[in-house]
């Protein structure tokens, strides 16, 4: 297998330096960034919501089975400031945000409390949460997550799409539950969950010095995740090469031509365009309307089969949503949709 360095192959060497600091410089603009984001949306913003929500006047409600408090349109869908306990035994998960035609929508909390066993084992004390910027019920914007379903603690902060890590942040591993000091961080653009070409890596022993283990070195790489290769462009050989960087976006055309044209395919995916957003929210806006209206019949229904299935299967079509990353997939799911809408009206002509 040959893999080519987009550096190596394309700079004379008398650039590929001046190129990767270049890299460097604007990945560390770009996470000051965010970091700046996050800090109004962690400090100002949620605060701000929950303050709301302790002098809200509004009475509990039942959303989905699930407790609800907060305002509600003239459908009966929250909307507005709110907080939600789902319902999920033993332990119950918690919202706290807003809401629009019934979706997790604007800013928010979520803190989850119903996690496995072995996730509970390896961290008793820490408990994941996702804060930041919700979109049609999807961790989408920018935001922080917490996670602990892996053998290491970990962190994301940076920009989601739909429940992912797509988008450019900072992926950062612990070696204990102490997140003073991240063991290791990856900053540059991830798609689905997987850091994308270029990548600043830094690795830090437990007293925040980088690691002098030869298999963890930090700086700058290429990463072919299809591929399983890492190709190592520029190290760093200690953490004040990485600290003494100026934050500067890439300025040189060059060296911006590369960069972009690195990055061509990846920018035009359709998950990042404002078409795919407006068509996923008008998706999700479609179903959660039809999931809401059918539940109404549970009480009574229940224990009728088809109504049963029929349940299940609007309920399953709402979770692969998010899977759909091409346009043209979403307009076949919106189709489907439609089609149940009208499955659902002839159902409840036979439902109590």
């Amino acid at each position: 297998m040959n893999i080519k360095s987009i550096i190596n192959e394309t700079l004379p060497s008398e650039l590929k330096k001046e190129f990767c600091f270049a890299i460097i410089a604007d990945f560390k603009f770009k996470k000051l960034q965010i970091d700046k984001k996050l800090e109004d949306i962690e400090n100002k913003k949620i605060p701000e919501i929950k303050k709301k929500l302790k002098k809200s006047k509004s009475k509990a409600r039942i959303f989905f089975d699930n407790k609800y408090v907060g305002e509600v349109d003239k459908n009966g869908m929250p909307i507005g400031a709110a907080s939600i306990l789902f319902n999920s035994q033993p332990d119950q998960d918690i919202f706290q945000g807003e809401f629009k035609y019934g979706l997790k929508h604007g800013l928010g909390t979520y803190t989850y409390f119903n996690r496995s066993e072995d996730s509970i084992g390896r961290f008793p004390f820490t408990i994941p949460y996702y804060l930041g910027e919700w979109f049609a019920d999807f961790t989408h914007g920018v935001g922080k997550k917490l996670i602990t379903q892996f053998e290491n603690l970990a962190s994301y902060e940076g920009n989601f799409v739909c429940d992912k890590m797509n988008g450019f942040g900072t992926y950062k591993y612990f070696n204990s539950e102490n997140q003073d000091i991240s063991n290791r961080e990856m900053i540059g653009y991830f798609f689905d969950e997987t850091p994308h070409i270029f990548t600043v890596e830094i690795n830090r022993d437990d007293k925040g010095v980088l690691e002098e283990d030869i298999n963890l070195p930090s700086g700058l790489f290429e990463n072919y995740p299809e591929h399983n290769v890492k190709i190592p462009i520029l190290n760093f050989n200690n953490i004040s090469e990485w600290d003494n960087i100026k934050p500067l976006e890439i300025k040189k055309k060059e060296f911006k031509k590369i960069f972009n044209d690195s990055y061509y395919s990846y920018f035009e995916k359709d998950i990042f365009s404002k078409k795919y957003e407006k068509l996923i929210f008008e998706i999700k806006k479609e179903i959660m309307n039809l999931m809401f209206e059918s539940f109404k019949y549970f009480e009574k229904n229940h224990d009728n089969e088809t109504y049963y299935s029929f349940l299940n299967e609007i309920n399953k079509l709402n979770q692969i949503i998010k899977n759909f990353s091409i346009i043209e997939h979403l307009i076949v799911c919106q189709k489907m949709i439609k089609d149940k809408v009208k499955e659902f009206l002839v159902l409840k002509k036979k439902l109590l």
